[in-house]
């Protein structure tokens, strides 16, 4: 219900009731004036006739006293006398005080008071007389005195009665018509003012109402920041003063109202890298009335960095005051969320670029790896074929819709059975399994040899596909058959290696043994018959034939090591060394060599081999031992792993026993540190060491069928260090 009476009509109602309760106060006034005047003569009159009586009732205890003393001689009785006097002076000055603007009876109570004087003066002359012994006591002396007592006050108490009463009538008179105004009046200051609570009553509803809507609409604008996290502020021009709402106090971490409401305050909660920037706007808003919107940090009183956002703007009450008020918002989520956003975005951004990459990459190895992909959608059946696929088939790309049965018509006619087989039986398992077969181009009609291949995946919608893959294996279609003919060459070749190892070992030992044995007879037999020079000769074709003896041995040895089977046993290195010193015992003596070493591990190994690698290094050492100097081979042992060992940097990381020989030979320049592994390879000639160049060859080898590496490392006339690593 809305009001429509106007806040001017309630005024002058409420002028006029006032008004006219101020005419009833002044006519109460009068009349209750009038009353307590009245009131106060009543009991002027009353007193009067009070004291009056009084006098009489004293006057006549005495007299009833006395009467008792002179019948009784018992001075008890004499107690009303004792006091009268006393209670007399004290009736008869309250009478002169009442009556003291009142002459005619003043003079009647001073007439009245010398005829109770004289009564007393006689009951006290009578007393004596009985304190005497007199027994004829007159006792009706002084009778006339109180009759005449008694009719004064008589008098008295008429005259204040007909006072009394003309009083009354005068009242009566004068407040006939009193109730009457009165009453009227008060009926219309009640009618008005039941017209004026009335509007009041639906004011203070509307009031009640406006109130309650006021108290919910705060209500939800307090909850209202709690949830979007701002808070209000507001500043007036015409005492500078600040409010802040209770969610900003909670915003900068504080309870509400803990601290004053001032810039100087809040600017205590703001990044100082933003306060310069935040205090310009705030001075240009005092000047304009308006602030713009804007972004910077809070640092509440728990240390978190809070970015928000505030705006004002102006407003002017009827009295041209100006009030600014504006918000600040909590938008930190919102800068974490664009911040994430943007990162996402670049994430996102990176990955197309990523997955473009990745895409062009992916056809660029189907064209260089010569396949294309295709995947098929066991739910709606559907097909995707990629371009290459297109391309293996002759086929520009998308020139075709892709289905099985399109495909079928480049399958060869003679592989057309297999490869429907394998795919119908794809659709019920979602395997395609290897399947070699051969395809027609279309664009040239050369048959290519094809393989395909498909597994199930499930893609991001959670659809059933199969995908799949057909490579162009032409080329190692051709290349398998070249290597199988390469095959065949090489069994015939290793067939000839085989006779010629037979050859070697026993077809060419056996002339070469005969040419020894007669070397040998003719030394003992025909050598002083030789001449100088055939003597010469012979000792050459001697050594020659020795030469040959190693030379067919080496060549004997580094074959057994090429084709020996490989079989691998748990093996104790120490013994193989053990056995390697006790075959070399006999030079090692010769030379005083020295051969310190490590304690070595077992490891898996062809025993046989390991023991010939071990006998060439410590032999190689020896023969390349300085003049004059007794050869010193130093053997270490060490468990390593390939990334922390510079010669194993290109290998993925592994475990290998590392195993060093170490030398105080003669060295070599490091630039032949590959090739001395080469075979044949000397650095020396014959004349000045003897050798075929082939034992370090064999130590490669026995080390490469071990899978594992070799290298020398040495500085000419510093000794050499030979580093062998066999996997664990």
């Amino acid at each position: 219900m809305k009001s429509n009476t106007s806040p001017l009509l309630l005024k002058i109602i409420f002028i006029l009731a006032i008004a006219v309760l101020f005419f009833i106060g002044a006519i109460t006034y009068k009349h209750l004036d009038l009353l307590n005047k009245n009131a106060q003569l009543v009991e002027k009159t009353y007193k009067i006739s009070l004291e009056v009586q009084k006098l009489l009732s004293i006057l006549k205890d005495a007299e009833v006293g006395q009467r008792g003393f002179i019948i009784t001689h018992d001075e008890k009785f004499l107690e009303p006398y004792l006091g009268s006097r006393e209670r007399l002076n004290n009736a008869y000055l309250n009478l002169k005080t009442q009556l003291k603007n009142d002459t005619i009876k003043l003079k009647k109570i001073q007439s009245l008071h010398g005829l109770i004087y004289r009564r007393l003066n006689r009951l006290e002359y009578n007393i004596y007389l009985a304190s005497t012994g007199e027994k004829n006591i007159d006792l009706d002396v002084g009778k006339e005195t109180m009759d005449s007592i008694r009719t004064k006050i008589d008098s008295i108490v008429s005259s204040e009665e007909q006072n009394l009463h003309f009083r009354q009538i005068q009242y009566k008179n004068i407040n006939s018509n009193s109730p009457f105004i009165i009453y009227l009046t008060l009926l219309l200051t009640l009618g008005l003012l039941s017209f004026a609570y009335y509007r009041m009553s639906i004011s203070f509803t509307e009031l009640t109402e406006t109130y309650e809507k006021l108290k919910i609409s705060n209500e939800i604008n307090s909850f209202g920041e709690e949830v979007g996290r701002f808070g209000n502020w507001q500043w007036t021009s015409q005492n500078n003063k600040l409010y802040f709402s209770n969610n900003l106090y909670r915003l900068l971490g504080v309870n509400p109202l803990s601290i004053e409401p001032s810039l100087d305050n809040f600017y205590s909660f703001v990044h100082p890298d933003d306060l310069d920037r935040v205090k310009q706007n705030t001075t240009s808003m005092t000047e304009t009335g308006i602030l713009p919107t804007i972004r910077y940090r809070l640092i509440n009183s728990q240390g978190e960095n809070l970015n928000v956002k505030a705006q004002g703007k102006s407003i002017h009450d009827k009295d041209g005051n100006t009030t600014i008020i504006g918000t600040i918002i909590d938008i930190t989520d919102e800068v974490k969320m664009i911040q994430k956003q943007e990162k996402q975005n670049e994430e996102l951004e990176t990955k197309n670029n990523e997955l473009i990459i990745v895409n062009e990459s992916i056809a660029l190895g189907e064209i260089i790896g010569k396949y294309g992909n295709w995947h098929w959608n066991t739910q709606n059946d559907s097909w995707y074929f990629s371009k290459n696929l297109f391309h293996i088939l002759g086929e520009p790309t998308d020139s075709f819709l892709p289905t099985l049965e399109n495909f079928y018509k480049y399958v060869h006619p003679e592989d057309l059975y297999f490869v429907k087989h394998n795919f119908e039986e794809m659709k019920y398992n979602q395997i395609l399994h290897s399947m070699t077969y051969r395809i027609i181009q279309a664009n040239s009609g050369n048959i290519i040899n094809v393989k395909s291949v498909g597994r199930p995946i499930t893609n991001t919608t959670d659809e059933k596909l199969v995908a799949g893959v057909t490579v162009d294996i032409t080329d190692d279609f051709n290349r398998t058959l070249e290597i199988e003919e390469q095959n065949r060459i090489l069994e015939a070749n290793n067939k000839e290696l085989q006779a010629f190892n037979y050859v070697a070992s026993h077809d060419l030992q056996e002339p070469l043994r005969k040419i020894q044995t007669f070397i040998s007879r003719l030394e003992d037999n025909e050598l002083d018959n030789l001449s100088d020079s055939g003597k010469q000769y012979l000792s050459r074709i001697q050594s020659a034939s020795k030469r040959m003896r190693i030379l067919i041995d080496d060549l004997l040895q580094f074959s057994r090591t090429t084709r020996a089977e490989k079989v691998f046993e748990k093996t104790d290195l120490n013994d193989l060394l053990e056995n390697s010193k006790l075959e070399l015992a006999q030079l090692i003596e010769d030379k005083n060599a020295v051969i310190t070493n490590d304690k070595f591990p077992s490891l898996k190994v062809i025993p046989f081999q390991i023991q010939q690698l071990f006998t060439n290094l410590i032999n190689n050492s020896i023969k390349y031992a300085k003049a004059n100097v007794n050869p010193e081979i130093v053997i270490s042992v060490s468990k390593v792993s390939s990334d922390k060992e510079p010669f194993l940097q290109d290998i993925a990381k592994q475990k290998f026993c590392k195993i060093t020989f170490t030398d105080n030979g003669i060295g070599f320049d490091q630039e032949y540190a590959q090739k001395i592994f080469e075979l044949f390879s000397r650095l020396h000639s014959k004349d000045d060491y003897s050798g075929t160049g082939i034992g370090l060859a064999i130590c490669k080898k026995i080390v490469e069928n071990h899978k594992g590496f070799i290298f020398a490392k040495s500085e000419k006339g510093k000794g050499t260090t030979f580093t062998i690593y066999l996997p664990e």
